[in-house]
């Protein structure tokens, strides 16, 4: 038979060995003893195999190149064993086990590989010698041995049963992690997995039946992001030093790492959130193409979501039935007035629309008693916009505050609902949150600050509410009025919540009607401006008054009178504190213990219950000084009916020291400073 010379391969490494006369065989310390028996020697790759006969023509569907080449190989090595003075056993033993990692590997038959073996070992006369079945057993033992240990593959070739990867490929070396690095982040970008977002790298999380989020990715997940993004190969390499194959390999962690720490330099694209519709892009334009929109920064992600088509140029007709279809959800209240009930109009847009602008007003739904039905109107306009509920956020401290709506953005929340306040709602946290399209905020239980992109909608609900601070001018009121003496008992034709899911897809529909038909009409509704929410008024706010309704703003004035009752608490502290203490220096400790000490006087009985009523807690509090000093600071130094409260330079034993100074003083015995 006429063996062909084999290429260079991986195979070509395998030494195949000649007799060499006249040599002696090594004892292990350097001598040679013993009588003259043929050694192994080299043999150059491409020589012919001895024109064995045993030396496999043909093979079966299903083994790879590489094993046949193999096979071929170590049958000849087999079948010259006695010609090279070679032992069978140790022969078989090696041949056996190096063709078993084949074999393990699945790149050829338990089968195939054997029956060739056989035929080798019959070539060389061990078979003749030991017996069919002794060689058989022994071939079975060590491939048995030897696919224990399976070959690791190289990334294969094209194959009709295995088309080639379109992955890249990265081929970890040492020296070559800069440009690893660059493969692997262009792969991961090319993957659409993960985005850009406040210096980190996120992803998206969904747990069944909840709406989905997004996560910081953290090296493990980032290393298993890369494995599927692109194909990685560590070298594998012969005696020689040279590389023979590329075995598969996880991403190392240094490279891992090195993608991670880097994030905001990979141009993966920034991820402002998550939505389940399209998102209106600046120019009014809606995207056709779910997925990440590089416009708007959004990540479009199609769900269940029935489909609706936005007419290109809707008429004012098509725009007032949409409104109508909005209306009905709200039809079931009864509100104080029709500008409440343009909030809540306002509320169903603005859902959808806060995606769009950079910021926009705090909604509050309030009314006289609980079990209104207050939540439901908050909790509609989030079901129209994302399909889930509100996120929740219960009322807290400043300090807390923060912390809470810094985790919420970090996880993307689309409507956060302040539900059942209590005290009046604002504070500093809130105001900068409503006012700013991007949030800084000290990540929870770590010293890291993060800048985060803000597109939430906030909505808040309570009996009675007040706002406070500058918030006022930052908030629309929706005030819900009933009659019943248990609202909470009533019963209506639907649920605001269960319609709004129900029919949604129709709901979405109408709110891109109302905002485009208004928009393509060209019609200027003239209003006065509504704080900086300028862009907001353009998307909601217009569009309403443009079809009838009254102008949602107009529900600050009932705020503004509220907020002023703050400011009427506060005078009669101002005409107390003048009164008790005239123009003396007084530190807060100080004043709080001669009020106690003299409740019999008309004049400082007045001044302590207006004290009670600006900090709504009891002087008995341990730290009704400390709130004292935070309710008066708004109004150090403003003057309020020709007084205002000042404070000196010098602190006591007690705190810093006030004096009540008045245009038109009256003259005090004394005017020694109280600690």
């Amino acid at each position: 038979m006429d063996i062909p010379v084999l290429p260079r391969t991986v195979v070509d490494q395998i030494m195949l060995l000649e007799p060499v006369e006249g040599a002696r065989r090594s004892n292990g310390d350097g001598s040679r003893k013993g009588k003259d028996v043929p050694t192994k020697q080299a043999r150059p790759p491409g020589d012919p195999l001895h024109g064995l006969s045993a030396v496999p023509t043909d093979r079966l569907p299903g083994t790879s190149d590489d094993a046949w080449r193999m096979l071929t190989w170590l049958c000849g090595d087999l079948a010259s064993a006695d010609a090279r003075g070679a032992s069978w056993n140790e022969e078989g033993c090696r041949v056996g086990r190096k063709m078993g990692g084949y074999v393990g590997s699945g790149e050829i038959s338990t089968d195939e590989a054997l029956h060739w073996l056989m035929e080798a070992a019959r070539a060389s006369g061990w078979v003749a010698e030991k017996g069919e079945d002794f060689v058989e057993d022994a071939m079975r033992r060590h491939l048995g041995d030897g696919a224990r240990n399976p070959r690791s593959v190289p990334p294969p070739a094209a194959s009709p049963s295995r088309p080639p990867s379109d992955r890249p490929f990265v081929f970890v070396e040492d020296g070559k992690r800069h440009e690893n690095v660059k493969i692997a982040a262009a792969a991961l970008t090319a993957a659409g997995e993960t985005w850009q977002r406040g210096g980190r790298l996120v992803h998206v999380a969904k747990a069944p039946g909840e709406p989905p989020r997004i996560v910081e990715t953290d090296h493990a997940k980032l290393g298993v992001m890369l494995g599927r993004a692109a194909d990685w190969g560590k070298p594998k390499k012969d005696k020689n030093g040279n590389v023979v194959e590329w075995p598969p390999c996880d991403p190392p962690k240094d490279d891992v790492a090195a993608v991670w720490s880097d994030a905001s330099s990979w141009d993966c694209g920034s991820l402002v959130g998550i939505s389940d519709i399209p998102v209106l892009r600046p120019d009014g334009s809606l995207p056709t193409t779910p997925g990440w929109d590089e416009a708007t920064g959004w990540l479009w992600m199609p769900g269940d979501l029935e489909r609706f088509d936005v007419p290109d140029h809707p008429t004012e007709a098509d725009a007032r039935a949409a409104l109508a279809l909005l209306a009905h959800l709200v039809s079931l209240y009864s509100f104080k007035a029709p500008e409440h009930r343009s909030v809540a109009l306002a509320s169903l847009l603005d859902g959808i629309f806060r995606a769009s602008v950079d910021v926009a007003p705090l909604i509050l739904f309030d009314s006289s008693s609980p079990g209104t039905g207050k939540s439901k109107l908050a909790h509609a306009s989030s079901c129209i916009a994302t399909g889930h509920v509100c996120s929740p956020m219960a009322p807290t401290n400043e300090e807390e505050q923060e912390k809470r709506i810094t985790a919420l953005l970090m996880q993307g929340a689309r409507s956060v609902l302040i539900d059942n306040t209590v005290r009046a709602v604002g504070g500093p946290s809130l105001d900068a949150v409503l006012t700013s399209s991007r949030w800084s905020g000290r990540v929870l239980g770590s010293s890291r600050v993060v800048d985060l992109p803000n597109r939430t909608s906030w909505k808040s609900t309570g009996v009675n509410q007040r706002v406070k601070g500058d918030l006022v001018r930052r908030t629309l009121h929706c005030r819900v009025v009933t009659d019943a003496e248990r609202p909470e008992e009533r019963r209506f034709a639907f649920d605001p919540v269960e319609q709004a899911l129900a029919r949604r897809a129709e709901l979405v529909r109408a709110v891109f009607v109302v905002e485009r038909a208004h928009r393509l009409s060209g019609a200027v509704v003239n209003l006065p401006t509504f704080a900086n929410f300028g862009e907001w008024s353009r998307r909601v706010r217009e569009p309403l008054v443009w079809l009838g309704e009254p102008d949602p703003v107009e529900t600050q004035k009932a705020l503004r009178e509220g907020a002023d009752e703050a400011v009427a608490v506060y005078t009669d502290v101002l005409v107390g504190w003048w009164d008790v203490f005239g123009p003396r220096q007084v530190t807060l400790r100080g004043a709080i213990e001669e009020l106690s000490r003299k409740q019999s006087d008309p004049k400082v009985k007045h001044l302590s219950d207006a004290l009670k009523d600006l900090v709504e807690t009891d002087s008995s509090d341990p730290q009704f000084c400390t709130k004292l000093g935070y309710k008066l600071r708004p109004f150090l130094e403003r003057p309020i009916d020709g007084k205002k409260l000042v404070p000196c330079g010098k602190k006591g034993e007690n705190g810093r020291f006030y004096r009540c100074e008045n245009e038109n003083p009256l003259i005090f015995p004394s005017a020694q400073p109280v600690q």
